[in-house]
C-alpha cells in the first residue's frame, strides 16, 4: 500500500512520496465528475489529514516547515468542511432510526434529514463561486506539493518518527482523560481528532509490525468511528434545538428525539471510553520505547534481507 513509511527512504524520500501521492489523489477527488454526488469533497479531506498525519509523525524532523505546510492542508479542510457536515448529518439519520420509537421523533427526524439533503444539494451545486472556491483549493495543493519538493532535511538518524509518534499518543491520552472527566460533545470532539492522527499514523508504520498493528489500527479505526458517530449526533442535535424553537404544535415530536440522541450519545460515549482505556493503557514513554523496538527489529530485518 501506498501510505505506508519505508524504513529504506530517507524522511524527506517518505514525506515526498506518501504526502504528493495524497495531493494527487486529492487534486483528482476535487473534479466535476467526482464532486457531483460528494463523494469527492469527503475522500479529499480525509486525504488532507493523512497529510498532516505524515508531518506530525515527522515534526521535528520537519522543524520551521512544519507550521507552513500543517496550516495549509488544516485550512484547506476546514474551508470544505460544511459539505462534511450536512452529509454526516444525512447518513447519522439514518443511523439514527433504530433507536426511536416514538413516531412524533421519527417525523421529526425525517423533517430535519430532508432539510439536510437540500442544504447538501444546493451546497454542491456547481455555481461560479463554488467553482472558484475549489479552483483555489486546487491551486494551494499544487504550491504545497511545490514547497514538500524543495525541503532539504538532510539525514534524521534512528528513528526520526519516535517524538512525532510520542506527541501525539500523549496528546490523544491527555484529551481521552479529559473526555472521562467531562463527558461534553465538544471535549469528546477534540478527543476524537487526537485519535484519529494516532490512527493514520500506525498505518504508516503498519511494517514494523504487521502482525501487532494492523490489530492496532483495527481497533482506532473502530474507535474512531464511534467517536465519529457521537459528533455527528452532537450536529444533529444542534440542528434539533434551533428546529424545536420554531416548531409550534409539533415541538413534542423534536423533545422526544432529543431525549432519544441523548440515549444513543451516552452509549457511544461509554463504550468510545472503555476503548479508550485499553488504547491509552501504556504511560506515552513506555508506548513510543515499545515502537522503538518494533523499529530497531524492523531495521535489522531490512539489513538481513539486503545481504
Amino acid at each position: 500500500m501506498s501510505y505506508r513509511y519505508r524504513i529504506e527512504e530517507s524522511t524527506q524520500q517518505n514525506i515526498e512520496r506518501i504526502a504528493g501521492e495524497q495531493i494527487a489523489k486529492a487534486r483528482s477527488d476535487l473534479t466535476p465528475e467526482r464532486i457531483a454526488d460528494f463523494d469527492g469533497i469527503h475522500q479529499a479531506r480525509k486525504r488532507f489529514k493523512k497529510i498532516r498525519s505524515v508531518f506530525k509523525l515527522v515534526r521535528p524532523a520537519l522543524g520551521k516547515h512544519y507550521p507552513e505546510l500543517n496550516g495549509m492542508f488544516r485550512e484547506a479542510g476546514h474551508s470544505i468542511s460544511e459539505w462534511r457536515d450536512l452529509e454526516s448529518m444525512v447518513t447519522a439519520c439514518d443511523n439514527l432510526r433504530e433507536y426511536i420509537s416514538d413516531a412524533t421523533a421519527q417525523d421529526a427526524l425525517s423533517q430535519l434529514q430532508q432539510d439536510f439533503a437540500a442544504k447538501l444539494e444546493e451546497k454542491t451545486k456547481f455555481t461560479d463561486r463554488f467553482l472558484e472556491h475549489i479552483e483555489r483549493i486546487d491551486a494551494m495543493l499544487y504550491e504545497a506539493d511545490s514547497r514538500i519538493a524543495e525541503l532539504n532535511l538532510g539525514a534524521q538518524g534512528s528513528m526520526p518518527v519516535k517524538d512525532g509518534l510520542l506527541r501525539v499518543y500523549r496528546a490523544g491520552r491527555k484529551e481521552f482523560a479529559r473526555a472521562g472527566e467531562d463527558p461534553a460533545s465538544a471535549q469528546f470532539h477534540q478527543w476524537r481528532k487526537r485519535e484519529k492522527d494516532l490512527w493514520y499514523q500506525v498505518r504508516l508504520l503498519h511494517d514494523a509490525w504487521p502482525r501487532v498493528l494492523k490489530g492496532l489500527a483495527v481497533a482506532l479505526h473502530e474507535l474512531a468511528n464511534t467517536l465519529g458517530d457521537d459528533h455527528d449526533l452532537a450536529l444533529v442535535s444542534n440542528q434539533v434545538t434551533e428546529a424545536s424553537q420554531s416548531a409550534g404544535n409539533s415541538r413534542g415530536g423534536y423533545t422526544a428525539l432529543q431525549e432519544d440522541i441523548s440515549r444513543r450519545k451516552s452509549v457511544l460515549q461509554r463504550n468510545a471510553y472503555l476503548s479508550g482505556k485499553r488504547v491509552y493503557a501504556e504511560r506515552p514513554k513506555a508506548f513510543a520505547a515499545r515502537f522503538e523496538n518494533y523499529w530497531q527489529a524492523w531495521e535489522q530485518q531490512q539489513s538481513n534481507a539486503q545481504t
